[in-house]
C-alpha cells in the first residue's frame, strides 16, 4: 500500500482488516449472480428485488448495531456490515432458485451443444470486463495519494462513490434485463425506450442531489463528514450527474452485445476505458493543482464517457449484419 499506492500510514491498518473481513465476498457476489441470471431468464425478477430488499435490511442492521453497541472502526463496521448483507442475500438466492431449477428449467435445448472452446469464447471476455473495472478502483485511490489534498480525497472518496453507485445501480441491474428480454417480441423497442427514460430519471436524481442541499445533507447528516470533506463531496458529485446515464447505455448496449453473442467488444471497451482512466490518473499526478477528487472523478466521467460510445460503435456493426 505505501510502495505502489503510496496511502497514507494510518490508513494501512484500517484498510488491511477491511480487506480480510470482506474475502467472502467475491464468492458470495459470485453465487448470487449465478442464481440471479436464472430467476431473471425464467421471469422471477422480483425475487431478485425481495433479495435486494434483504441486504439492504442486512446492511443497515448491522451498521446500527456497529455503530451503537461496538466500538470498532467504520473501516470495521463497513467491511463486516457488506460482507454480512450479501452472504444473506446470497443464501436468498441460492434457497428461491431451487424452485426454479426443479420445476422450470427445461432438461433439453434446441440450441447448439455448449463446448468448451464455446464457453471460453463467449465467457473470457466477460470475466475480463469486471476484473479490468475494479482494478481501476485501486489505481485511483494510487492517483490521489500523489495529488493535492491526499487524505481529504482519500476521506471522501468512499461515501461519495457510494452515492453514485447507488444511481448507477440502476443501470448495472438493467444488463440482465437486456440480456433476458432482447429475444422477445418487441423487446428491443420496449427496452430502448425504457434506457431513454432510465437514464433521464437516474440522471436526474444525482443532479438533485449535486445541486441542491439534499448533497449536504446527504454527506453531512446521514454519512456524518466534517463540514471540510461535505463540501468536497458535494463538489465532487456534480462533476458525476452523467456517470448514472451513461451507466444505462453501457449496459443496453453490452447487453445487446451479449444477447448476440459477441462479447469480445464488452472487453474492448473496458480496455479503452482503463487505458484512458490510467493515463488521465498519470497526467493528474504530474498537472493536478486541486483537489485529487475532483481530476479522479473528471477522468472517470471521460473514460466512462468514451467507453459508452465504444461500446456504441461495436454495437452498431452488429446490428448491421443482424438487423
Amino acid at each position: 500500500a505505501n510502495g505502489l499506492l503510496k496511502v497514507p500510514v494510518a490508513l494501512h491498518e484500517p484498510g488491511r482488516i477491511g480487506l480480510q473481513i470482506m474475502t467472502p465476498w467475491t464468492i458470495m457476489i459470485a453465487w448470487r449472480r449465478l442464481n440471479q441470471g436464472v430467476m431473471i431468464k425464467y421471469g422471477n425478477s422480483q425475487l431478485v428485488a425481495l433479495g435486494t430488499v434483504i441486504r439492504l435490511i442486512t446492511l443497515v442492521s448491522v451498521l446500527f448495531f456497529g455503530i451503537s453497541y461496538t466500538d470498532w472502526s467504520g473501516a470495521k463496521v463497513g467491511a463486516v456490515a457488506v460482507a454480512i448483507s450479501v452472504t444473506m442475500e446470497a443464501i436468498f438466492a441460492h434457497f428461491m432458485v431451487q424452485n426454479i431449477l426443479h420445476k422450470t428449467l427445461p432438461q433439453t435445448s434446441d440450441g447448439k451443444p455448449i463446448t468448451l472452446k464455446s464457453f471460453t469464447h463467449f465467457y473470457l471476455p466477460l470475466a475480463i470486463t469486471p476484473l479490468m473495472t475494479l482494478l481501476i478502483h485501486p489505481a485511483g485511490a494510487a492517483g490521489m495519494s500523489r495529488m493535492p489534498d491526499t487524505l481529504a480525497s482519500l476521506a471522501s472518496w468512499p461515501v461519495v462513490y457510494g452515492l453514485i453507485f447507488i444511481t448507477r445501480g440502476f443501470g448495472f441491474a438493467f444488463n440482465e434485463v437486456v440480456v433476458s428480454m432482447a429475444g422477445k417480441p418487441s423487446g428491443k423497442i420496449q427496452l430502448q425506450r425504457f434506457a431513454r427514460i432510465l437514464a433521464l430519471v437516474t440522471m436526474t436524481m444525482m443532479a438533485m442531489v449535486a445541486l441542491t442541499p439534499l448533497g449536504e445533507i446527504w454527506f453531512s447528516r446521514v454519512s456524518g463528514l466534517s463540514p471540510e470533506l461535505t463540501h468536497l463531496s458535494s463538489v465532487t458529485v456534480m462533476f458525476a450527474i452523467l456517470m448514472p446515464g451513461y451507466q444505462v447505455y453501457q449496459s443496453w448496449y453490452g447487453g445487446m452485445l451479449v444477447h448476440h453473442h459477441k462479447t469480445r467488444g464488452i472487453s474492448e471497451a473496458v480496455l479503452v476505458y482503463v487505458s484512458m482512466a490510467l493515463f488521465g490518473l498519470w497526467l493528474g499526478t504530474k498537472l493536478a493543482t486541486f483537489p485529487g477528487i475532483y481530476w479522479t472523478i473528471n477522468v472517470f466521467v471521460i473514460s466512462g464517457i468514451c467507453q459508452t460510445f465504444f461500446l456504441r460503435y461495436r454495437y452498431k456493426r452488429i446490428k448491421l449484419i443482424h438487423g
